[in-house]
């Protein structure tokens, strides 16, 4: 890497850069580095392992999930540990009761197909509307032997959210509220 500089009244700043026999602006270096960087911030937080892409069908065995949606006055949280999932309605927050089920192994292997399809796997870890600073809150953690997925955002969702809040209330809880 090769750095010209000039001169304007004894100071010194570089005009170009050149890299592998190629220049270019020390304007279009800045704005590509600081480009790459913000880039590099938006990275992708779930990791599908490639056996899960070819059999989406088999069952995870280790399974943790946590999912949340809500606001200042409370949400809606499920949980699944163990084959079992419970779930939370926290909008009366004088009490918080949990109710909980054996969930099959089908379901799980559903829940999974369901990621695929709506594209869970490839959300990004945050979606944040910095213009608005109450509202609603939400997030996924769901961690398996076929996939690490957490997402979360404040007022901005990603692609299909509301089909996958949409099947998480009527799939897994039986039509109860989850929004």
């Amino acid at each position: 890497m090769v750095h010209k500089n000039q001169s304007i009244m004894g100071i010194k700043y570089m005009t170009k850069i050149t890299f592998k026999n190629k220049s270019i602006s020390f304007i279009k270096f800045l704005f590509i580095s600081s480009l790459l960087i913000f880039i590099s911030g938006c990275t992708i937080s779930s990791k599908t392992k490639t056996d899960s892409a070819k059999n989406p069908a088999a069952v995870s065995e280790k399974l943790n999930a946590y999912f949340y949606i809500g606001g200042f006055r409370g949400g809606y949280h499920v949980k699944i540990e163990n084959n079992i999932i419970k779930y939370a309605d926290t909008n009366n927050r004088k009490k918080i009761n949990w109710k909980s089920r054996k969930i099959t192994t089908n379901e799980i292997a559903n829940l999974e197909k369901a990621f695929i399809q709506y594209g869970v796997t490839n959300w990004n870890q945050k979606y944040i509307n910095l213009f608005m600073k109450d509202g609603t809150k939400w997030g996924i953690k769901y961690k398996s032997n076929k996939f690490d997925i957490k997402s979360r955002g404040s007022n901005s969702y990603p692609a299909n959210f509301k089909k996958l809040i949409k099947y998480i209330s009527e799939e897994l809880l039986n039509g109860k509220k989850f929004q």
